[in-house]
């Protein structure tokens, strides 16, 4: 199954464009739950309208939050 998450709102709480490559810390418990997706098969699409494409895969890596 193919799971589509948002970025902002979901992963991060939503807060104002504060630079590129800034982001908020990831909402607590967001790695575990991604983990589990993901050790059960599931796809994680994360969706964004943030053009950071490579801060963001850094961000996600740091942060254990699988995709």
């Amino acid at each position: 199954m193919v799971i589509c998450i948002d970025f902002d709102g979901v992963i991060v709480p939503y807060k104002p464009f504060c630079g590129v490559g800034i982001f908020p810390d990831p909402l607590p418990g967001i790695s575990e739950a991604t983990k589990k997706l993901s050790l059960h098969g599931h796809l994680l699409i994360i969706f964004t309208v943030r053009n950071e494409i490579e801060f963001l895969k850094k961000f996600l890596k740091k942060h254990e939050i699988h995709f």
